[in-house]
């Protein structure tokens, strides 16, 4: 004898209560486009250099990966490893990404206590770099 099946009822399908924090970040940096530049500058902040890449590479969802890639010249896949937790992107790359995103890379003052220049190690390009703060203070550069 066969088998006959009832017909299945559909599942009825529960509105979502909550909304994950990256989606709902996404979501606020597509629309509000002065809240990625804030996003940044908040990330550049902290000590830890991965902070900044997951911060730029959630800015760089919000307006589409393959179109930052693209307009970066960047393959997508190089962007999604430069952009990872263990990401170490060379300057020029990072440099790309930003101004593909739309930003440009600017410095300031720390406003952390680390004013002035830090002493390099002693040895190598660093000691020449440091030769040349010196004179630099001293006003004997150039």
């Amino acid at each position: 004898m066969a088998r006959i099946q009832k017909p299945s009822k559909p599942k009825a399908r529960r509105k979502r209560l909550t909304v994950s924090y990256r989606a709902r970040l996404i979501d606020e940096l597509r629309s509000d486009p002065k809240l990625s530049v804030e996003y940044l500058n908040a990330a550049a902040e902290e000590a830890d250099p991965r902070v900044y890449l997951a911060a730029l590479r959630t800015v760089a969802e919000a307006q589409g990966m393959a179109k930052v890639a693209s307009a970066a010249g960047v393959p997508r896949e190089s962007l999604y490893r430069a952009l990872s937790e263990d990401g170490n992107p060379r300057f020029d790359t990072l440099h790309a990404i930003l101004r593909a995103a739309g930003f440009t890379l600017a410095v300031k003052q720390a406003s952390h206590g680390h004013y002035g220049i830090r002493p390099f190690p002693k040895g190598g390009t660093a000691a020449v770099t440091n030769e040349l703060v010196n004179k630099l203070r001293e006003g004997d550069a150039y």
